[in-house]
This record gives C-alpha cells, sequence and structure tokens, in this order.
C-alpha cells in the first residue's frame, strides 16, 4: 500500500466528507513524512510514519492544544491523531504561508513565556524529535536541567559508544556551576523545539509554531535553541527583551542550554556532534 493509499483510508477512516484530489508530499519519505492533502474546499497537513515511539503524535496534540490556550500564536487545529497500517498519523488544518514579521514574533514570544507554573516539567512525558523527554515535576531548575534533560540524554549517548569521556565528576562540576551562575527562573511554558523550521506566519503576517516539546522550564532555553541551525534574526531578540528583559549575563548561558539539543543530535545522529557536546560540558565544568 503506498502512502497516498494509506492516506485515503485514513480519511476515510476518521468519517471525513472530504475527498483528497492530491497528495503532495513536503518532507521525508515513504516511512516518514509529511504530506500537504488538498481538496476541493480547503487543505489539510497530515504527518505520518512507521516505526515511531508510542504516542507521540498524541502528545504533539498536547503541546498544540497547550500552545493554543494561550493565545499568544497561530496554532494549527489538530483534527485527529491514530494508527492504521502500522503509521501513526495526526491530520491538522493546514497554515498558508504569508510574509514574515521577525518583531512581532518576539513580542509574541515574550508573551508565550509569561504562562507559568509553581514548578518545572510537564503533566506528562513527552518527545523531543523522536527521543522522549522526561518530565518529572521539580522545584528547581537547576535539579531539572541536570537530571531530566542532561543525564538521560547523556546516559543514552554513553550506552551506543558516545561521550566516554564525560565523567560523573564533570557533571558535578556542571551543576555546582549552575547552583552559581544561573539566577533563579519563573518556570515558562516552553515551545521546546524553537528552531526556525518550526516557526511560520500565516496569510495575514501572524507568527504561527509547529512541532512543539512543550514543558515547563527556564525561558532561556528557547532563546538558545532560537540561535541554532541557522537563527532567528535579531530583530526577534529585540522585540524580545524589550517586552521581557533578561538579566545582562544571559548570553553567556545561550551554550548551555544548548547542550540539551545537542546531546539529542548526538543520540540522533551519532559522532558529527560528539566534539561539540563535550566543548559545552568543558567549557560550563
Amino acid at each position: 500500500m503506498n502512502i497516498s493509499e494509506v492516506i485515503h483510508k485514513i480519511i476515510k477512516q476518521e468519517g471525513l466528507s472530504t475527498n483528497p484530489s492530491d497528495v503532495q508530499c513536503i518532507s521525508g519519505g515513504q516511512k516518514n513524512g509529511v504530506y500537504r492533502i488538498l481538496t476541493k474546499k480547503e487543505q489539510l497537513i497530515i504527518k505520518l510514519g512507521e516505526e515511531l515511539p508510542p504516542e507521540i503524535y498524541k502528545k504533539e496534540d498536547d503541546g498544540l492544544r497547550a500552545l493554543r490556550d494561550t493565545r499568544t500564536f497561530v496554532i494549527p487545529e489538530v483534527i485527529a491523531t491514530g494508527s492504521i497500517n502500522g503509521f501513526q498519523y495526526i491530520l491538522m488544518t493546514f497554515l498558508s504561508e504569508g510574509k514574515p514579521n521577525w518583531k512581532e514574533f518576539g513580542t509574541r514570544l515574550a508573551e508565550l513565556h509569561l504562562h507559568s507554573s509553581e514548578q518545572f516539567g510537564w503533566h506528562e512525558d513527552n518527545y523531543l524529535a523522536t527521543l522522549g523527554q522526561s518530565n518529572k515535576w521539580r522545584d528547581s531548575w537547576t535539579d531539572f536541567y541536570i537530571h531530566e534533560r542532561i543525564l538521560p540524554q547523556l546516559e543514552l549517548a554513553k550506552r551506543s559508544g558516545f561521550l566516554q569521556p564525560v565523567s560523573m565528576n564533570i557533571m558535578t562540576r556542571l551543576e555546582n556551576w549552575m547552583s552559581d551562575n544561573c539566577p533563579d527562573s519563573k518556570p515558562a511554558l516552553l515551545h521546546g523545539d524553537l528552531w526556525t523550521g518550526n516557526a511560520l506566519f500565516d496569510e495575514d503576517g501572524n507568527p504561527a509554531l509547529i512541532d512543539p516539546a512543550v514543558y515547563y522550564g527556564n525561558r532561556e532555553m528557547d532563546l538558545a535553541m532560537m540561535q541554532l541551525f541557522g537563527g532567528f534574526p535579531a530583530e526577534t531578540y529585540s522585540a524580545y527583551l524589550d517586552y521581557y528583559p533578561l538579566d545582562h549575563e544571559w548570553k553567556s548561558r545561550i551554550a548551555l542550554y544548548q547542550l540539551y539539543p545537542i546531546l539529542v543530535h548526538v543520540n540522533l545522529f551519532g559522532s558529527s556532534y560528539e566534539r561539540q557536546a563535550i566543548s559545552i560540558l568543558q567549557q560550563y565544568s
């Protein structure tokens, strides 16, 4: 059964009256991909894949709903999640893209980060890409970052033969550095995977977000991620800081908070990211 046949079967399974006239691949391939569904009345987006972690798209739906509830960004509506013939899928409304307004994006992100919680974490574990993301509630940001973010990824990497020079002494020094140099922060609702590919603008130029890995964390995490893999325009950060300033030392912690996504990339893609991860650990320990 080809992808088009799978998608037609999903449409029928969900009881939708729409009849796809065309299916276009946006990214990915036969086993894991994103497709645009064209009908006479509308356009839809479906993400589907084989051999994916359990309930990955239900977790994504949960994150999208949390972001939508803040009324800060445009968020695609989830029509359905489910599984069929070994494929998991999430079916959503399609966002027609318009002219970027990066200054407005920065302001909206600051507004998002004002949504808070009493603790760091989330009501359930979820995923960053296809790797599990532990979200156990913790009172301390340092505890959360070390024990729910860095150590799980480090242990996974070591089991695969990566990052062998990294000892627990280094982790202890990193934790001590954070205790001394990371000021108390109010838990902020984070997108969690905020690189440029997950930032869009609708046809009216309103900022939009897709593919979240949400949790309540230090808001510098989103800003650090934004400076990996291409980065955002300078006006985005200026607008953010005008609306919701950070202390003057925040830039000294950018690499620290990039460590987590870099470790995830070690575990997803291997040794090409290993040296960068070790360099960051040495910098802060």
